[in-house]
């Protein structure tokens, strides 16, 4: 409820999608078809130079992983993540 909340303060189109998908899931959630994944995710301060992503390899699930799900990975690039840092933990 709270992410519905924060985008009505937004007034696009793809704002009012989400929120009617978040509004379905919670009225009827047994209703809705979706799939439960497993999610890694990490910040780095520095682009990788021989490869577009620090994710090696791209096309195979690492063998330490004994999930059962799906794996999915997000890589974020940001520049000066030191004082990101700190300013958010301030």
């Amino acid at each position: 409820m709270q992410l519905i909340e924060i985008l009505l303060s937004y007034n696009d189109s793809e704002s009012r999608s989400w929120i009617d998908a978040l509004r379905k899931l919670i009225l009827h959630p047994s209703s809705v078809n979706y799939e439960r994944l497993d999610l890694v995710s990490y910040v780095c301060g520095q682009k990788p130079l021989r490869n577009k992503t620090w994710i090696y390899p791209q096309t195979q699930i690492h063998v330490a992983y004994t999930g059962k799900r799906r794996l999915e990975t997000v890589e974020i690039h940001l520049h000066d993540v030191d004082t990101l840092i700190e300013k958010v933990y301030q």
